[in-house]
């Protein structure tokens, strides 16, 4: 039996397929409890996956959950998109160097962490404990296969971004304290390659222009130009104001839980309950309003696709928390992929 009879669709929890080469894919708008969450052996890694680039409707914002087992290492390997991944469990370390044959610099990171992968510099990553380790990655993967190939209906060729000779020494050249240095860029925008702990990091005053009890301390990571990153608190009871990003995005709840609501002018609307652990996605062009429930305030973790801001010439570090927009409706049918049973499978 092949692979794909194994895991066939018709074996699998609503919202989730399995793909020849990318494994096992989620097609929702949120995905229950990553630390949880299925996983299945990729074809094409020595690792189970689960890929979440199609997630209401993307075709920009690409993320990946890998499941590190016990004494596995990820060997090297380099790969052109931007990439920014989070540490959902387990503890290990990271090794990252431009040159071929160049000096390592070694990132220890355990679950909580936050840290970039520079573009296409070789990297390699270990788990040192004896428990699996998961990392959630945010990555502009299927944007630049679409580039790359003329489409985005050519996403089967994703293996070619580890296979092109670009290097982006501008964002990483071996240079001492990369993975150390943090200055603040503008008002609520930092400049860091390596986050620890991202749920506890300092935030700035509450700004009512994002909403009611809403404070947001965005990220700038590796020279990564049109992926954005930010830590979002809500306070107990407080809502980030309805809005309509210029921006594919996915938040995963670091802390709390709440809601969101989900609209568009002339179509369905939806209401989505989350939780500490779960990954939501909502389709650009939709309104959207998140609302923290009343007991205890909420952290969340924000990736935003930002290129079509860029490509508007939207220079503002910032500018993508606060711009609506009224040019793109992709609103997916499919909501939750809900828990996985392993077992089952």
């Amino acid at each position: 039996m092949t692979t794909s009879e194994l895991h066939s669709d018709v074996d699998l929890p609503f919202g989730m397929r399995f793909h020849e080469r990318l494994g096992l894919v989620v097609d929702t708008m949120v995905a229950r409890q990553l630390a949880k969450h299925t996983t299945l052996p990729r074809p094409t890694r020595h690792f189970a996956t689960a890929t979440f680039d199609g997630m209401a409707g993307n075709t920009m914002l690409a993320m990946h959950l890998a499941n590190i087992e016990v004494g596995v290492v990820k060997c090297d390997h380099r790969h052109l998109d931007e990439t920014a991944t989070f540490i959902l469990t387990g503890r290990g370390y990271s090794e990252f160097r431009q040159a071929d044959e160049g000096e390592p610099q070694r990132v220890d990171w355990e679950a909580g962490d936050l840290l970039v992968i520079p573009s296409n510099a070789w990297h390699r990553h270990v788990n040192t404990e004896d428990t699996d380790a998961r990392q959630i990655s945010f990555r502009t993967t299927r944007l630049m296969v679409s580039i790359m190939h003329g489409g985005a209906g050519h996403y089967d060729k994703a293996e070619d971004i580890y296979h092109q000779g670009a290097r982006f020494r501008a964002r990483f050249d071996d240079e001492p304290g990369y993975f150390t240095r943090r200055e603040e860029i503008v008002p609520g925008r930092i400049r860091s390659n390596f986050l620890k702990q991202v749920v506890d990091q300092e935030l700035p005053d509450d700004d009512p222009d994002y909403g009611d009890g809403v404070a947001i301390q965005a990220f700038s990571m590796g020279g990564q130009r049109i992926t954005d990153l930010a830590l979002a608190r809500v306070k107990a009871d407080g809502r980030i104001r309805p809005h309509r990003p210029m921006a594919e995005e996915a938040f995963y709840v670091l802390a709390g839980s709440g809601q969101t609501e989900v609209w568009s002018e002339n179509g369905p609307r939806r209401t989505i309950r989350w939780e500490a652990g779960d990954l939501v996605s909502v389709p650009i062009g939709t309104w959207r309003q998140h609302i923290a429930d009343p007991r205890r305030e909420v952290r969340l973790l924000v990736a935003r696709s930002t290129i079509i801001e860029r490509a508007l010439g939207l220079t503002d570090q910032n500018s993508s928390w606060r711009l609506d927009n009224e040019h793109f409706d992709r609103f997916s049918a499919l909501v939750d992929s809900g828990l996985a049973d392993a077992e089952s499978h």
